[in-house]
């Protein structure tokens, strides 16, 4: 339940700062050793990124989660596009858990 409590609380803050046309927030913290709500991968799709680069974008994206980043997420996995730089798909996350 705080799992999807928190991705859902991500994505509340992003569509304030952002408005996106495209929001997926996926917790993927059963693939890490970091424990729950530790890491999550989020595709944006905004006109707001319209002429910023990646870092740009980035650093926008990640500013914007301070709260979490203060409260023990551990890794944000950003793929931050505009319209028309969205293919609709999101690299897959390598699995990082000791073996």
């Amino acid at each position: 339940m705080i799992m999807r409590f928190l991705s859902k609380r991500i994505e509340e803050v992003l569509r304030v700062k952002f408005t996106p046309e495209v929001l997926e927030v996926v917790n993927e913290s059963q693939l890490h050793d970091k424990g729950e709500n530790s890491h999550f991968k989020i595709l944006i799709v905004s006109d707001a990124f319209k002429n910023k680069s990646l870092v740009q974008r980035h650093r926008e994206v990640n500013s914007s989660l301070k709260e979490f980043w203060d409260n023990g997420v551990h890794s944000i996995s950003v793929h931050a596009k505009t319209l028309e730089e969205n293919t609709g798909r999101i690299p897959k996350s390598p699995y990082c858990k000791n073996k």
